[in-house]
């Protein structure tokens, strides 16, 4: 395969694909974060930042 016939790659899917996973991942946070306020641990709040920063809030 010569370097003229290399097939380009599309940034914005990728970055969409990834934005997406790192999106559901913060849904996937908050589970823990209330199992934990369920169990009464003190580590709750460090899922809840975590969520917050994957959802862009």
């Amino acid at each position: 395969m010569s370097a003229f016939n290399r097939p380009t790659i599309d940034f914005l899917v990728v970055l969409g694909i990834l934005g997406a996973f790192i999106f559901f991942m913060g849904f996937a946070l908050l589970l823990p974060a209330g199992i934990d306020l369920i169990y009464g641990e003190d580590t709750w709040h460090t899922f809840l930042i975590s969520a917050g920063i994957s959802l862009g809030l």
